[in-house]
Order: C-alpha cells, then sequence, then structure tokens
C-alpha cells in the first residue's frame, strides 16, 4: 500500500494530481465516501490531499477530514485508516 499526503499547492485538475489519479491513487475522501472539503487553504480552494493506492486490498478508509485551524494558512488534512 502507498500514502501520499502534502500540500501540493494545485487544484484537483492539476497537472500532479492527474499523474497520481492516472496511476491507481485515490483521494482520501472518496475512498470514504464522503463529500470533498470546501477548503483547505485561506483562498477557499482545495490545495491539500492524502491519496492511497490500494495494492494489497487489505487497507480500508474509514474516514477523511480536514482540522480547521489559523495556525497555517493550509488546513490539516486527516484520515483514519483500517488494515484487514
Amino acid at each position: 500500500n502507498i500514502l501520499v499526503a502534502a500540500d501540493f499547492n494545485e487544484v484537483k485538475s492539476g497537472r500532479v494530481i492527474s499523474l497520481l489519479q492516472n496511476n491507481g491513487f485515490i483521494d482520501s475522501f472518496q475512498l470514504a465516501g464522503i463529500p470533498a472539503p470546501k477548503f483547505t487553504h485561506w483562498t477557499g480552494r482545495v490545495l491539500d490531499f492524502i491519496f492511497l493506492k490500494n495494492n494489497r486490498g487489505d487497507l480500508v478508509v474509514k474516514n477523511s477530514f480536514v482540522y480547521y485551524s489559523n495556525v497555517s494558512d493550509h488546513m490539516m488534512v486527516i484520515v483514519d485508516l483500517k488494515l484487514n
């Protein structure tokens, strides 16, 4: 299994994110079956993601959420995982 979490500084249609998605990586919110956050950056855009590639089929995303704080211009994206 592979997990990629980063401040990508690009929207979901960006080049790097498209490359991840074209190679089998899926956004943590999609895997959790919940709507994507409204924003992860103070500009009102979603620029931070956690992508996972479940190579072995034993990784379950139980939840994914954003911790909204004024500590940074980026919000913390968090994923709750379970290994079967």
